[in-house]
């Protein structure tokens, strides 16, 4: 595999076809979005009297019943939220998959509009589903690892300096162990899920059949795929990097512009609540949305690239037709 070749055509990508730019901005926020629900409720809760109770202002009550009711308000805002960020990260993700491989396959122009009728199709479903499939399996099994290693520490309840001090080694050199299975598993997951990801929505196939066919591909050509991995693991380092100034320029710039008006209008109303909400929403627009613009662009390239190896895997591992009978090459045996 030609991973050079792969990266100058997934650059080439995503610089000529600006569609493709539209659902890597859309998992950028479904992946890095947020709330401010828990500023909301503490700045209710601090007001609240040490002893219980209720904040009084100037014609506004709040009591631990009302609290709670905030507090139940903003969970239910927030699944929903998480809902709709899940629907749109899979749809957007299976939308650049396809996108990309009509692309390579057909010639076809990626647009936005054929972008979201391919994104909204079962396959995001099954994206959805597969890493429901595998995550709940990790996650019971890293609690009972993480349970394992600290049960060690059950001497500590014994009246003996020694079998303390052998709970608490035992414990430290468990949870070593622990770490770096849980380091392995990541990496692992990570490979295998650029390729049974794309089993799903570019091939078609149902989740376990998508999942035997990830994991078959990556063992039929592990050093390609390990390659790959390390690749785009240096990439992303690399993005890291860069990322650094241009958070700190960003975070400065938005104080400067956020704080400006925030401050004029404190030293007009002498209220620091109208202040915050008047500077703190501009602030954030003027952070986050360069940011969200440059993690779109660069997920749209990564994207890109995996699903060009995904593709060449995928061709080298596929086993040429068998030829016809020798005299009518077309003839199928």
């Amino acid at each position: 595999m030609d991973i050079i070749n792969i990266l100058k055509r997934s650059f080439q990508i995503t610089r000529a076809h600006r569609a493709l730019w539209v659902f890597g901005i859309l998992l950028a926020l479904a992946s890095g979005g947020g709330g401010s629900g828990g500023n909301v409720a503490n700045l209710v809760t601090d007001r609240a009297d040490r002893l219980g109770r209720p904040f009084q202002g100037d014609s506004l009550m709040i009591g631990p019943s009302e609290i709670l009711l905030l507090v139940a308000g903003l969970l239910c805002v927030v699944l929903i939220l998480a809902v709709i960020a899940a629907i749109v990260y899979y749809v957007s993700e299976t939308a650049l998959y396809r996108l990309v491989d009509e692309l390579e396959g057909t010639g076809a122009r990626p647009t936005a509009r054929r972008g979201f009728r391919l994104g909204w199709d079962r396959r995001a479903l099954r994206l959805f589903l597969i890493d429901l499939v595998i995550g709940i399996p990790l996650v019971v099994g890293l609690t009972f690892l993480i349970l394992f290693a600290l049960s060690p520490l059950l001497l500590l309840t014994v009246e003996s300096t020694a079998a303390r001090a052998v709970g608490v080694g035992l414990t430290v050199f468990l949870l070593l162990l622990v770490a770096l299975a849980i380091i392995v598993v990541a990496i692992a997951v990570s490979l295998l899920s650029q390729f049974w990801h794309r089993e799903a929505a570019i091939a078609g196939k149902g989740v376990l059949d998508a999942i035997r066919g990830g994991v078959a591909l990556v063992r039929a050509r592990p050093r390609d795929a390990l390659a790959m991995l390390l690749v785009m693991f240096g990439i992303g380092l690399g993005w890291g990097v860069v990322l650094i100034p241009i958070v700190l320029t960003l975070a400065a710039l938005a104080f400067l512009v956020g704080g400006l008006p925030a401050f004029l209008v404190h030293q007009i109303t002498q209220a620091p609540i109208v202040a915050f909400l008047v500077g703190v929403p501009i602030g954030l627009i003027v952070f986050l949305v360069p940011l969200v613009f440059l993690s779109g662009l660069y997920i749209t390239f990564t994207t890109t690239a995996w699903t060009l190896a995904y593709r060449d895997l995928k061709a080298r591992s596929t086993p040429a037709p068998a030829p016809g009978p020798a005299g009518d090459p077309l003839k199928l045996a």
